[in-house]
């Protein structure tokens, strides 16, 4: 324990951090022009910096590109001019933390800030930020924080109100006679994200809880986490430079408490081939010779072998392997093997008393169902299949539950089996679709027929409405006619009483 302590001291000493930066100090109060070019010096730890050495562990583009040296922009050495906009320019930097295995940072909210050279200051700034769901929210509140007049430091303020930030945009106006130079890019965030940060924090007022080492490709190589889990991958010497070959090698004692668990283990003092490894009372190992007529059987832990050597017994007995003094496997005398039972029934070469459990069963079968395709293969008709299942109540071919209780299941059998219903199932499918479609190709012409007989049903109705109204039109002409016929009778009957009264007066 006190080796790990050491270690995390010295992984502390290495990235300069000191407890100080735990808690948010007023910028402006650091900012000076005590810089080799009049410029700041670094404010924040790097591990405070989220944007440290950002282009090693994101996407970092820009417009323009010809008057850009990125690495420089998130070194911490607020040095030189990595980045510069034409007088009455615009130039914009974007960020992309998603292509590199970041993902997004939770929880965004912080403060942002920009560095420039001297007085080579912008005309105006403008920042937005890209989230999870794919809207773009604004960086706010720009100021220029630096005390010395011809200074520019700028702030801009990132919402704690919205999680998952993946992109960060800044565009720069210059002044209209003078190009501007940004010399340092950082984002000091409320609340650094331990999966994102070079070295991270959750509180204030307390040393870094988490520290992670990257790689190039932001990927975790090592980290010494606060409930106390130490990864280093590589070579690590504890008192002692790394030893080749060895991951961990340890000079001096070392005290376990607790469990040791190797896949493998070399103890190299005192070792002979043959030996056996023997402790003391108080647990101090040490090899020792076999002692004399022990033989060379096989020893606990395994042993050293030049050729095959048989393990079991020369006479006609079972060989049965305990645990916990109770048997838990036996091979018989002939060879087979049975696992959590004393007898092994006849004919089986594995026979296993309980539950097994496989990622993958093999069984080679000779016959498989594919006949069943066959044009000469015999469909047994579905009315007999109905009386087949009414009498026997399961599937022709098919084990019933009393044999399968009894004599168990032959997985290659049964599985030749159930493939063979489910082809002839597939045929029963295929002949009952070929009578859906004659069935309905009858109906379309039934259909057809139908309409026929309605056009000629709708003729024939339209006749007989067009003679329904030629009778009464007839009818109506009998009337007048009639009428007609009745006025001629009674002017024959008027003449014929003028003639009657002319005949009277001539006599």
């Amino acid at each position: 324990m006190r080796k790990i302590t050491l270690l995390a001291v010295f992984a502390l000493s290495l990235l300069s951090i000191q407890s100080s930066a735990q808690q948010y100090i007023p910028y402006k109060a650091y900012v000076s022009g005590s810089g080799p070019f009049g410029q700041p010096f670094l404010r924040y730890q790097h591990a405070d910096n989220f944007l440290y050495s950002a282009t090693s562990r994101f996407t970092v583009t820009s417009t323009p590109v010809d008057l850009f040296t990125p690495d420089a922009l998130f070194d911490g050495g607020y040095d030189g001019m990595p980045y510069k906009v034409a007088a009455n320019g615009t130039g914009t930097i974007t960020i992309d933390m998603t292509t590199k295995g970041t993902g997004n940072v939770t929880y965004p909210g912080g403060k942002f800030y920009l560095h420039f050279y001297g007085s080579l200051g912008p005309q105006s700034i403008t920042g937005r930020f890209r989230i999870s769901d794919g809207t773009w929210k604004d960086i706010t509140n720009w100021t220029n924080i630096a005390t010395i007049p011809t200074n520019n430091v700028w702030e801009g303020t990132l919402s704690s109100n919205f999680n998952g930030l993946q992109v960060i945009e800044i565009t720069l106006t210059a002044p209209a006679a003078q190009i501007i130079s940004m010399t340092e890019m950082e984002y000091i965030m409320d609340r650094p994200n331990v999966e994102n940060g070079l070295v991270t924090k959750f509180s204030n007022q307390t040393l870094y809880k988490n520290f992670e080492w990257r790689g190039v490709n932001n990927d975790v190589t090592s980290y010494i986490k606060s409930d106390g889990n130490v990864v280093f991958r590589g070579p690590v010497g504890i008192n002692n430079t790394p030893l080749a070959g060895f991951t961990l090698h340890v000079q001096g004692n070392t005290n376990v408490v607790g469990t040791l668990k190797a896949t493998g283990f070399t103890m190299p003092t005192n070792a002979v081939a043959g030996r056996v490894l023997t402790t003391d009372a108080t647990g101090i190992g040490t090899w020792k010779d076999l002692p004399a007529g022990s033989g060379t059987g096989w020893g606990q832990g395994g042993s050293s072998v030049g050729a095959i050597k048989m393990l079991g017994t020369i006479d006609n007995f079972d060989l049965p392997i305990i645990t916990n003094n109770v048997e838990r496997m036996r091979i018989s005398s002939n060879g087979s093997v049975g696992i959590g039972t004393t007898q092994i029934a006849t004919g089986y070469k594995l026979y296993v008393e309980g539950n097994i459990r496989a990622r993958k069963v093999r069984v080679d079968n000779s016959t498989w169902p594919d006949y069943v395709f066959e044009k000469e293969y015999a469909l047994m008709p579905l009315s007999e299949l109905e009386q087949f299942i009414q009498q026997n109540r399961h599937l022709p071919g098919v084990p019933t539950a009393a044999e399968v209780h009894k004599e168990g299941v032959d997985l290659g059998s049964n599985a030749a089996i159930a493939l063979k219903k489910i082809e002839e199932l597939t045929l029963y499918t295929i002949d009952l679709q070929k009578q859906v479609e004659s069935h309905q190709k009858l109906i379309l012409e039934m259909q057809k027929k139908l309409q026929v007989q309605d056009k000629a049903v709708d003729v024939l109705e339209n006749k007989q409405v067009q003679d329904q109204k030629t009778i009464k039109t007839q009818e109506k002409e009998i009337d007048v006619l009639q009428s007609l016929l009745k006025k001629q009778e009674e002017l024959l009957k008027a003449m014929e009483k003028r003639v009657e009264n002319i005949e009277r007066k001539v006599k």
